[in-house]
């Protein structure tokens, strides 16, 4: 099982709060990290792909297990340290970043049927240092008796459940973007086109429907435009696509 992109990411959120450790970068600490979220979603997909359950389950547990130890050993630092627990920018950011990180893992859960919640209490990790909400919303769209099949009442704008699957991976990467509206608007209107979205979903049913699940709202319309086709914007939703419809 490759992990590089998990131990890496670990690696640099260990490392977020030495001043030093950053000098050689032309970029904020900030803005490094969010190239990795795309890259961990991937890796983690690719362990999961074609494996019988049971081996999604130990990739699963490999994955969280390790994401905790490193998020433990961070607060027991911050707690021992008087310096490290006044700076509330480096404890809200590793916070948030181990937030982002089970959100990824949750979403593939999903997307492979695997139950997240029972994995995180047989490896005995306190509940209340994962963002259960975020779980409990996504659990909802998910009908538990058949585990590839979406909640209809929920998802009823999208064409079928690997769209959504297709809707929740590029919405995962980009929900803390700056660029976020731009992103969801790209994303609405290239799927609206494409038929992945319904026709009857106009872009306000649309925005409502965001904030009706508990997706992260645009705060205004969206965009009236895409890019053209042939921009790398383009090629990377749907190299995307390909992937999550190549055993539809």
């Amino acid at each position: 099982m490759n992990t590089k992109i998990l131990d890496k990411l670990l690696n640099l959120i260990y490392l977020f709060e030495k001043e030093s450790e950053w000098e050689n970068y032309n970029v904020s600490r900030f803005d490094f990290f969010e190239s990795y979220h795309k890259d961990l979603y991937d890796e983690l997909n690719q362990n999961l792909f074609g494996k019988s359950y049971y081996c999604k389950e130990d990739v699963i547990k490999h994955y969280l297990l390790n994401s905790y130890l490193t998020f433990k050993t961070l607060e027991s630092i911050r707690n021992d340290n008087e310096l490290y627990e006044n700076n509330i920018t480096t404890h809200n950011f590793i916070k948030n970043e181990f937030e982002g990180v089970i959100k990824i893992i949750i979403n593939n859960c999903f997307s492979f049927g695997i139950d997240f919640s029972e994995i995180a209490q047989n490896l005995k990790i306190p509940i209340k240092t994962i963002d259960m909400g975020y779980f409990e919303s996504q659990k909802i769209l998910f009908d538990y008796s058949d585990s590839d099949s979406i909640s209809e009442n929920k998802l009823y704008i999208f064409k079928d459940s690997k769209s959504y699957e297709l809707f929740l991976y590029h919405y995962t990467i980009n929900e803390n973007k700056k660029t976020y509206r731009a992103e969801i608007s790209y994303l609405y209107r290239i799927m609206y086109e494409e038929g992945l979205i319904k026709n009857f979903c106009r872009p306000e049913i649309f925005r409502n429907w965001l904030v009706d699940n508990n997706f992260k709202n645009t705060n205004s319309p969206l965009n009236t435009f895409y890019s053209p086709k042939s921009n790398k914007k383009y090629h990377f939703y749907n190299e995307s696509k390909n992937r999550f419809f190549l055993n539809k």
